[in-house]
């Protein structure tokens, strides 16, 4: 049977934790591990109704963009809604995970979903992602060539490279350069591959920065719109039905496009020094578009507009995971509207 901490693995391999914001609280933050799981309910929030909905369809993993539990707890109160909330997922043996900045900043994640939504092209990270590579030297004892031995680990890709090095002393070392995800299940399956002929493992921290991992995207139209155009455009991609918008420039052409889901007032200066014509994101205040609207089309789609894709997106995840070939659970999304906005 799958465990709750087998659908953690999987997700952090997916989003990794050290992607997330360092004041985050993501991870497994209701529950055991442990605990077995055959349904999973994918949202974007946590609420009383969403958990009840849970316990309606045999439910034993929540999956959730927003954390549950975001500030230190004082107290646990089942006469306030949060405790409640906490004492009936508890009460009905409901996990609770939270993929939440680092869903946000990996390759593949919400805010690349979010520009695939709006078919931008050639995507990259609007602020990449830095201290995320690791320099991992392997120091091997005399012998044969040892990457014969574990040239099925050593493969390179996009994230990885390798080189080969013959000591004086008739050693050899195994040079890899990867991400400081990669790089902790590299270390022990090195370790099982090369057995006694391993002398000794060094990790070095590099500085930079990820072109494909970070928060927000950046990417190009397939064909410049006016500023009018691309908001209805916006409206009918993410189907939002209200958006708002900096006053339109008539002479305006939007071509590349920047995006950050949820809160993006804190990158729209990194938008224009992108060189982005229009920023697509949320809850943005009264002078932030003042103060930008002659710079660049600032495009507030909300916060839970710019976000429910995540429930789409992780259920696809979850869906495609290795587990699904031999113990097959089931993913279901939300039925529960957990947008707190009205518009009257």
């Amino acid at each position: 049977m799958l465990r709750i901490g087998d659908i953690l693995s999987g997700l952090l391999q997916w989003a990794p934790a050290s992607l997330a914001w360092d004041r985050d609280n993501i991870g497994l933050l209701l529950g055991s591990a442990e605990a077995e799981v055959r349904r999973v309910l994918v949202c974007l929030d946590v609420t009383p109704d969403v958990a009840k909905e849970a316990a309606e369809r045999d439910v034993q993993c929540i999956v959730a963009h927003h954390p549950i539990i975001f500030h230190p707890l004082k107290s646990i109160r089942t006469d306030s809604t949060s405790g409640a909330l906490i004492a009936d997922l508890l009460r009905d043996e409901i996990s609770v995970i939270a993929m939440h900045t680092n869903a946000d900043a990996t390759h593949g994640g919400l805010n690349s979903a979010l520009g695939a939504a709006l078919l931008l092209e050639n995507m990259r990270a609007l602020d990449p992602a830095r201290g995320q590579r690791r320099q991992v030297l392997f120091r091997v004892s005399e012998g044969e060539d040892p990457t014969e031995s574990c040239t099925h680990v050593l493969k390179a890709d996009e994230n990885r490279t390798c080189a080969l090095r013959r000591l004086e002393d008739g050693q050899w070392e195994i040079d890899v350069e990867t991400t400081v995800w990669d790089a902790s299940g590299l270390k022990s399956t090195m370790q099982h591959a090369l057995g006694s002929r391993l002398v000794a493992m060094h990790t070095i921290a590099l500085e930079d920065k990820l072109q494909n991992h970070g928060i927000g995207a950046v990417g190009r139209l397939a064909e410049a719109m006016t500023a009018e155009d691309f908001t209805a455009f916006v409206k009918k991609q993410l189907d939002c039905p209200i958006i708002r918008t900096t006053p339109f420039l008539s002479e305006a052409r939007i071509s590349t496009v920047a995006v950050s889901s949820g809160a993006g007032s804190s990158y729209v200066e990194a938008a224009v020094r992108a060189g982005a014509d229009a920023l697509v994101t949320g809850d943005l205040t009264h002078h932030t578009f003042l103060d930008y609207q002659h710079d660049i089309l600032l495009v507030d789609a909300g916060h839970y507009g710019t976000e429910k894709l995540f429930i789409r997106l992780c259920s696809e995840v979850l869906s495609t995971m290795p587990f699904q070939d031999t113990q097959k659970i089931d993913i279901l999304t939300a039925r529960t509207d957990t947008n707190p906005i009205r518009f009257v």
